[in-house]
């Protein structure tokens, strides 16, 4: 009876531990399945996060690239502008040249001598004037600001920080020259027309130059263009002025393409933070385990000195 009772027991315990078993297969199964999952998610979220730095730092190299090229096509820009200035004036002169070897049957040479004659003359009276205007605050203040934007302008770089000039500022520089210039000339103006003989001087020379228009209106204007420095000088002026313009556009192109990809970056910088967010809020990534603080070693023990024993008697 008792050996029957007990085989009873062996049976449901076995019968129960069986059936515990049975029942962790399907979680074990499952936590596995999850575990799995998680690895793949997180291994999803960290090349997420990879590539999107990559892209980042890309457009980071492009655009450290493309502000080099917007200066050295912003030096090329004032370096061209500057050329062009230089190529017409050398034009004008010529024009001036070869009106004087045309018209001299009527004259014309003659003419021009005496209005840079007065030309001259004004030319000292005004300084006369103009250098007592330099004890002028407002008038040294100008000139001063004037010659900074000047400078500026010729080397395509701001004067303060030193970068180079956009299109627009270049566009805003030269605006500026043109009312400090005028303002200048108000001064000077008005400086040098109450003086009388500065006054004197300049209707002398607006005499001789209307004389000197008159003689030129019967020159032929064909005579003229075909003059063979004129020719050139003006061959020269032109070329350089489609220079000018085609750095003026490879500026402006470049500008573009800055600006577009100071875009791109600011797109790429967020894109990285929000993978950078999304990676870290996520409550199923692996947590490194907390690195243990390494136990500092004990210094070295001092050799203790044996005490000396005392002598005997």
């Amino acid at each position: 009876m008792v050996q029957t009772r007990r085989q009873d027991s062996l049976r449901f315990l076995i019968y129960a531990f069986l059936s515990m078993g049975l029942s962790l297969i399907p979680n074990t199964f499952t936590w596995a399945q999850s575990a799995s999952k998680n690895r793949q998610d997180e291994r999803r979220e960290n090349e997420r996060v990879d590539k999107a730095r990559k892209e980042l730092g890309k457009t980071q190299t492009d655009l450290r690239k493309l502000q080099g090229e917007l200066q050295q096509k912003s030096q090329a820009f004032a370096i061209a502008r500057g050329a062009y200035l230089q190529a017409k004036k050398k034009t004008d002169a010529a024009l001036e040249q070869a009106q004087e070897r045309v018209g001299e049957s009527l004259g014309i040479p003659a003419q021009m001598q005496v209005m840079r004659g007065a030309s001259l003359v004004l030319q000292d009276k005004s300084k006369e004037v103009l250098e007592k205007l330099k004890s002028n605050t407002t008038y040294t203040q100008i000139a001063e600001r004037l010659k900074l934007a000047e400078e500026s302008l010729e080397s395509g770089l701001q004067p303060e920080s030193q970068l180079p000039i956009a299109k627009s500022q270049i566009d805003e520089l030269e605006l500026s020259i043109a009312s400090d210039k005028k303002e200048l000339r108000a001064i000077e103006d008005a400086a040098i027309s109450s003086d009388p003989q500065t006054k004197e001087a300049r209707g002398d020379l607006q005499e001789a130059q209307s004389k000197l228009k008159e003689m030129k209106s019967k020159l032929s204007p064909s005579r003229i263009e075909n003059d063979f420095a004129y020719k050139k000088a003006k061959a020269e002026s032109d070329q350089a002025l489609k220079k000018m313009q085609a750095a003026s556009a490879s500026l402006q192109a470049a500008e573009l393409a800055l600006r577009k990809k100071a875009n791109e970056a600011g797109v790429d910088y967020q894109t990285y933070m929000r993978a950078r967010q999304s990676d870290a809020a996520d409550s199923n990534r692996t947590k490194q385990p907390a690195k243990k603080p390494t136990p500092k070693k004990a210094p070295p023990r001092k050799p203790t000195k044996a005490k000396a024993s005392s002598p005997t008697a």
